[in-house]
């Protein structure tokens, strides 16, 4: 429930990919994973955004963004312009344990998380999770 009383309705908020989609086909975007792959340009980034901005206005409580974020500059921005409150991630971290150290140093590059989701089956595989791809790499000799 909003904090004028406005009660929400299942469908109120819809991804881009979906909000064309007749209503009698559900809200479930199309690509099939709530975790996306292939986040490979800002544009694909803060895939949650458009509701996080949309909860905020229309909940007016603090609102946490999480989906595909990787670009220090996406996310300062995405904090002043007030569309969320809090930001989280997961993946990249996966991939570089210290990206914020990395971010803080003046390497404002993308996170190198290349968003393939191999990072889970380990987990159920091996009781653990780690970057694949990152691990290949440490393991390929480069000659």
């Amino acid at each position: 429930m909003a904090h004028d009383g406005t009660k929400f309705q299942r469908g109120d908020f819809r991804c881009r990919h979906c909000s064309n989609r007749p209503r009698s086909e559900g809200s479930r975007c199309g690509t099939g994973s709530a975790a996306r792959t292939q986040i490979d340009t800002v544009a694909k980034e803060a895939y949650h955004r458009e509701f996080a901005r949309a909860i905020r206005k229309r909940a007016g409580v603090p609102v946490g963004l999480v989906g595909g974020l990787r670009s220090p500059k996406l996310l300062e921005e995405i904090l002043r312009s007030g569309d969320a409150d809090f930001l989280s991630m997961s993946r990249p971290f996966i991939r570089e344990p210290g990206l914020v150290n990395r971010w803080e140093s003046g390497d404002t590059g993308r996170a190198t998380c290349i968003s393939c989701n191999g990072c889970f089956l380990p987990g159920l595989t091996e009781g653990g999770i780690y970057c694949v791809v990152e691990k290949k790499a440490r393991e390929t000799p480069h000659g």
